[in-house]
């Protein structure tokens, strides 16, 4: 009720005259700055820092905190009809007026304004507003909206100690929201709400996923150039896909002891095994430079989140992208764009052939080990142990590529497909890309017997500065039990 006697007392502007324009902008700004000085972190950083982070960061802030109030104010009214506050006390139906003003003009012009201005209508209203809509956040969890749109662009500008600080800054912020759940509102299982909040902070763009290289300071090199290197540079993981069958096909066939095929390995047939995770990585990298290839319509669709998280204009960066579900322009429509679509569809393959060869050959593997076990009786107990010690090292060694590599690249894919948005967890695809090679090689390691004493040997020596007997006849009879072993 009160949000509706409010409406109807809201002064409604028929025009936005633009001289004012400048004026509500630096009410805006000055409103931003004196939010930002309630946080004491932010009082406590150098008059630089804080110029550096209100500059690049009011104008997300306000278009957010004004959101919120029009959402508080008018509603479903905001997606629908498309009103919301343009500045602290006037509200405005922002695209009519926008529309009108666009009738003054030559009809090329204003059909090239509005095509520019239409997606950041779209990502408004379509997007951030909606999710506020439904989202019905309280004052709290607005504040820490807040507070996550700014810290997503400081904790790029900030270093050493500010950066630091920062961090402790918003993590104190997070236990703070951890209290008001569990204690003002009861609330036990609230991290639906934590990734509601998180997909309107880093709205990236509906059904689009974007792999960019920034490029503004290397234009010694020619813009195409760029762009191949990074599509060559995508095609490494296609590659991998390859070399990870192959992997688990070589490995099957040293314990099933198939002496004809694993031959090839060996010969002139070593050639065309070698030539496989290239063929791959060479489709790949194709699929991602025809089918992923930038448009005007992506351009426009991504270049307000880029500018808005990274602080770069579309000039400054080379990128592919999958825009699956665009709007047609004259109905509104979202239709299905079949060229990222098929090259989703190819890719996907050459991970799912990857992910059986795994599977396929890595139960073939497990079933080999098995009946080894089961004849152990007429093997040596270093022989029994040590396959148990490659069947604990093959479960792990198949289940780090799936959970590092396969799954989080195939839902970087799927989830535009059924047009839902990641949000700031897209971010950790990178970091499982970059966590595989570090992790791989553990399970060898540690779980083999004869690794795991060289490692801690090594370590024993080379780090504590202690040595340790030779044990000659040990290391016999263990390099005996391996060579038993891959018999």
């Amino acid at each position: 009720m009160v949000s509706s006697a409010l409406e109807l007392m809201m002064p409604i502007a028929e025009e936005i005259i633009f001289e004012k324009i400048t004026i509500t902008r630096l009410n805006l700004i000055k409103t931003c700055a004196t939010w930002l000085m309630f946080s004491s972190f932010f009082r406590d950083l150098k008059e630089k820092e804080k110029f550096l982070i209100l500059k690049t960061t009011w104008h997300v802030w306000a278009r957010l905190e004004l959101l919120t109030i029009s959402v508080e104010i008018f509603g479903e009214k905001v997606v629908t009809d498309r009103i919301v506050f343009i500045s602290e006390n006037v509200a405005a139906y922002l695209i009519e007026i926008f529309r009108n003003n666009l009738a003054n003009l030559d009809p090329k012009e204003a059909e090239d304004v509005d095509r520019e201005l239409q997606p950041l209508f779209t990502a408004i209203f379509d997007d951030v507003a909606r999710k506020l809509v439904k989202f019905d956040g309280k004052l709290v969890e607005i504040g820490y909206m807040l507070w996550q749109m700014v810290w997503c662009v400081a904790g790029r500008i900030l270093t050493g100690g500010s950066l630091e600080a920062g961090e402790k800054y918003t993590d104190q912020l997070a236990d703070d929201l951890d209290a008001y759940f569990r204690n003002e509102i009861q609330m036990e299982k609230y991290a639906w709400r934590v990734m509601k909040m998180m997909s309107v902070v880093y709205h990236t763009v509906s059904s689009v996923f974007v792999v960019f290289k920034d490029i503004h300071q290397e234009d010694y090199l020619p813009l195409a150039l760029h762009y191949w290197l990074l599509v060559i540079y995508t095609g490494c993981y296609g590659f991998c896909m390859a070399i990870f069958g192959i992997h688990f096909l070589y490995r099957f066939l040293a314990i099933s002891g198939y002496s004809k095929i694993l031959g090839t390995f060996e010969n002139c047939y070593l050639l065309i095994w070698l030539l496989i995770p290239p063929t791959f990585g060479f489709i790949w990298a194709m699929t991602v430079g025809i089918c992923f290839a930038p448009t005007p319509e992506t351009t426009e669709k991504i270049q307000e989140s880029i500018l808005d998280s990274y602080d770069l204009q579309m000039s400054e960066i080379v990128y592919i992208a999958a825009f699956i579900w665009p709007r047609n322009e004259t109905t509104g429509l979202r239709y299905l764009n079949t060229t990222p679509a098929i090259g989703i569809v190819i890719e996907e393959l050459i991970v799912m052939t990857s992910l059986a060869a795994i599977f396929y050959f890595g139960f073939r593997c497990y079933h080999k080990i098995q009946e080894h076990m089961k004849v152990a009786v007429s093997v040596s107990r270093l022989t029994k142990n040590l396959h148990r010690q490659l069947f604990y090292a093959l479960v792990m060694q198949t289940a780090i590529p799936i959970m590092l590599l396969h799954v989080p690249v195939s839902g970087l894919f799927m989830f535009p497909i059924l047009d839902q948005d990641l949000g700031f967890f897209t971010g950790f695809v990178t970091i499982t890309i970059a966590l595989y090679p570090a992790i791989d090689p553990l399970p060898t390691m540690f779980v083999i017997e004869n690794y795991r004493k060289a490692v801690f040997d090594f370590i024993s020596t080379v780090i504590l500065c202690r040595r340790k007997p030779s044990q000659q006849g040990e290391l016999s009879i263990s390099t005996e039990a391996i060579s038993m072993g891959a018999i």
